[in-house]
């Protein structure tokens, strides 16, 4: 459905050239879902916004392609680029109160989205709104139509940002921290409702988050970010049950440890490398344990070390 091709976005910066995405290669298969985890600041929103090319003026692509259904979204003009926003690809941002217009109601921002795209009456248009509302689960969807953003809770504003992303039926929607800033039980439901809603529509799924846990309860497959570079890729079950990158072994260790309730959890020092400062080498290796000689000097690859399991470490062979 969307490949992304050794994606590479580039920041310049008083402090120099920032590589946000580094030869960034993803698929995403139809009707299945796809998980890109990794700390704050790896590029999992940058490869996100690259998608949609939202990315903000000072960013650069100076290499790769994604393709939607084997057309290259970057040498799409902008008619062709509005038909596939929205309407092939949507995206639920990382804050529904930023994302939503604070002086707008709900429902003129439902009906815009759907008139934009479609040739509906605004009565037709506010059905169809009132009828999402009550889809994504939301209590007196009527009354809600009329009520701004700020009257909404934080769960029932991300479910409003679910309800907008999914009103055209999209091929693609992409989820980048879903369930952030939402207590646990929220997060749940909000889970949920996303898992009911792709398997109704067939959808695929882009979901991005810091949160293994949170990946674990949608993804087929799984990609591990870390500074700019994916390190490991495979199904959820191989790397759930065999993790290889020293970096996605400390972040299943702290999971597990989180889900056993231990009091001391096992700290992974330091901090994501500077990313307009890129150490030669391995980009983990100053927070790696099992770092060597050879990891500080060889540039290390993506190597496909079983069928459909890819790693970025000199240490795991085929």
């Amino acid at each position: 459905m969307l490949e992304i091709k050794e994606l590479t976005v580039k920041f310049k910066t008083p402090q120099g050239e920032l590589k946000a995405c580094d030869k960034v290669s993803l698929k995403i298969e139809k009707g299945k879902n796809l998980g890109l985890v990794g700390e704050s600041g790896c590029g999992k929103s940058m490869t996100c916004l690259a998608i949609l090319k939202l990315l903000p003026a000072e960013a650069q692509i100076t290499w790769g392609k994604i393709l939607f259904k084997d057309e290259n979204i970057f040498k799409m003009d902008s008619k062709k680029l509005r038909t596939v926003r929205g309407d092939k690809i949507s995206m639920i941002f990382q804050e529904p109160m930023s994302s939503l217009n604070p002086v707008i109601t709900i429902g003129e921002q439902l009906t815009e989205a759907i008139m934009t795209h479609k040739q509906v009456t605004q009565s037709e248009a506010k059905k169809q709104a009132i009828e999402l509302l009550k889809k994504v689960k939301i209590d007196k969807p009527e009354a809600r139509f009329y009520e701004y953003p700020h009257n909404l809770s934080g769960g029932m504003r991300q479910r409003v940002m679910i309800a907008m992303a999914i009103s055209l039926k999209p091929d693609i929607l992409i989820a980048d921290e879903p369930t952030t800033a939402l207590d646990v039980t929220t997060q749940a439901q909000v889970l949920e409702l996303l898992d009911e809603l792709q398997r109704e529509y067939n959808m695929s799924v882009l979901i991005v988050s810091h949160d293994f846990g949170v990946i674990a309860r949608l993804a087929d497959s799984i990609a591990v970010m870390y500074a700019g570079e994916i390190v490991e890729y495979a199904s959820s079950e191989d790397l759930f049950k065999n993790p290889r990158h020293p970096y996605t072994k400390a972040l299943l260790v702290s999971l597990k440890q989180m889900q056993q309730k231990k009091d001391n959890l096992t700290v992974l020092k330091g901090a994501v490398c500077d990313l307009t400062k890129l150490p030669i080498g391995c980009r983990f290796k100053p927070r790696c344990s099992e770092a060597d000689a050879e990891c500080k000097n060889k540039i290390t690859e993506l190597v496909e070390i079983n069928k459909g399991h890819f790693v970025r470490c000199h240490k795991c062979k085929k």
